[in-house]
């Protein structure tokens, strides 16, 4: 059986003039175990978005009400037929926090960029990983339509 580690902080106390050290254990100020998603479900709002290049895209994750630790989540490219750097810019990984009590959304802009080509669509796959690199096997898809060409509503932030 494997037990989340206690970690020990040390509080000092002046008591008539001396300093006094005692344990304090880190539950009793309810930081939770950072890493690991716990009962904590971490979602992409939409698991589509159809965009025009030259646009930015947000992307959105969602933590759930009462996150009762905090957590970190990575989210990476892991596929499609746009090049990074010549269709579109985002950092290729980003880790992103959500804390007990803070904000359940948290965004990631993605910038698709314009080109010259008359080209098919071309898509992006982003997938979201445990703060240790484990697959949460969840991922959503960018639809780049070119300058011009149709375009979906459904999903896309200017």
């Amino acid at each position: 059986m494997h037990k989340a580690p206690i970690t020990i902080l040390f509080a000092a106390l002046v008591l008539v003039g001396l300093p006094m050290i005692l344990p304090v254990p880190s539950t009793s100020i309810q930081t939770g175990a950072v890493g690991t998603l716990g009962s904590a479900d971490i979602n992409f709002k939409t698991t589509t978005i159809t965009a025009e290049e030259g646009s930015k895209v947000k992307i959105t994750l969602t933590a759930p009400e009462g996150l009762t630790q905090v957590t970190r989540v990575r989210l990476k490219v892991t596929g499609g037929t746009a090049r990074s750097g010549t269709d579109f810019r985002i950092p290729t990984t980003q880790t992103i926090t959500f804390y007990r009590g803070g904000l359940r959304e948290k965004s990631v802009t993605l910038t698709l960029n314009t080109d010259s080509t008359q080209e098919s669509p071309e898509t992006i796959t982003l997938g979201l990983f445990s703060a240790t690199n484990q697959s949460l096997n969840k991922s959503m898809t960018v639809t780049i339509n070119d300058k011009g060409g149709s375009t979906s509503s459904s999903g896309f932030l200017s």
